[in-house]
């Protein structure tokens, strides 16, 4: 791991290197953003990775619980933005109710190329 990349960043890359290695060695994948997201799980899944003992897994997991403990105090520090209910989203979703219906007054130039009427077949 780079010394560079922050611990969010290096804690997704861990989880991404634990989930493809539980998937070949167990068949079974994990869920990625549950363990970034969620202490509990993250904790059970690192209980499976020491089971690895003298293995990547093993490693990983030590790893990554350092790098989450790095992370808890960069947020103490105020380093670290806390997490906004927006960015969860992708930014393409609506924002405002989609109307069924065109507006109005957009009904008034019916003969105009634009025409809610042409476009809707009404």
């Amino acid at each position: 791991m780079p010394q560079s990349a922050t611990p969010q960043t290096q804690r997704l890359q861990l989880a991404n290197r634990i989930r493809l290695s539980l998937l070949r060695e167990t068949g079974h994948s994990i869920d990625v953003k549950q363990m970034l997201e969620h202490p509990l799980y993250a904790r059970e899944v690192l209980l499976v990775c020491d089971t690895f003992a003298g293995t990547a897994l093993q490693r990983w997991a030590q790893q990554f619980r350092q790098a989450t403990e790095a992370l808890v105090q960069a947020r103490r520090a105020g380093a670290v933005p806390q997490p906004t209910p927006w960015s969860t989203t992708s930014g393409f979703g609506s924002s405002a109710p989609v109307e069924l219906e065109p507006p109005k007054e957009l009904d008034r130039g019916k003969g105009h190329w634009f025409s809610p009427r042409r476009w809707l077949g009404r």
